[in-house]
């Protein structure tokens, strides 16, 4: 039950239409248009990760956005979500955590690491594309972090505990790629909350 990796099936007919319309349509140019896509002081974009749209709305977009320029070899497509990914693996701080500054205590002082979860959707993705190992090395950090983070304040009700399994799967997703046992003890942590 491993996910095919992106790429790993050509769109043709039918489908290839949709996803052309699609390109050429409201989500191909949504950078156009979205608030939360703005550059200008994004949180997803910033080095420190400090400004605006922390949340959710970046990563979810990222994810279908970088999908289909990389099924489609869309490269005006590829470009843009290069841009969001190279903002993602550049706000990685020393400890391993990574992206919006006020996703760490957004939750009574405590962090809210659903919107990572997507994100790290969209990297696993771009790194199925590209075979760009700083993906790796950016989860294995994170991961170590998230190990370290004290259980009793890890995974906080509600949407990090409903969407969990997310976060396996991108735990997983590393493990198969390096095979190191450690992050099998973050499976079992993961699972406990």
């Amino acid at each position: 039950l491993i996910k095919l990796p992106i790429g790993a099936i050509q769109p043709r007919g039918w489908l290839l239409r949709q996803l052309r319309d699609e390109a050429d349509g409201f989500i191909g140019h949504l950078t156009e248009i979205s608030g939360f896509l703005k550059k200008d002081r994004n949180s997803w974009l910033s080095p420190t990760g400090d400004g605006d749209h922390g949340w959710e709305e970046v990563p979810y977009w990222l994810k279908g956005f970088g999908d289909m320029g990389y099924v489609l070899g869309d490269q005006r497509i590829i470009k843009e979500a290069r841009i969001w990914i190279e903002g993602a693996l550049a706000s990685q701080r020393g400890d391993g955590y990574f992206g919006p500054a006020m996703n760490l205590t957004s939750l009574d002082g405590k962090p809210d690491l659903w919107p990572h979860m997507i994100m790290l959707n969209a990297l696993q993705s771009y790194h199925e594309h590209t075979g760009d190992e700083r993906v790796l090395t950016l989860m294995a950090r994170y991961f170590r972090w998230q190990l370290a983070y004290p259980e009793a304040d890890f995974l906080l009700p509600f949407w990090q505990q409903q969407r969990a399994a997310d976060q396996l799967a991108s735990v997983y997703w590393l493990y198969n790629r390096t095979g190191e046992a450690w992050l099998l003890d973050l499976a079992h942590k993961i699972h406990r909350r």
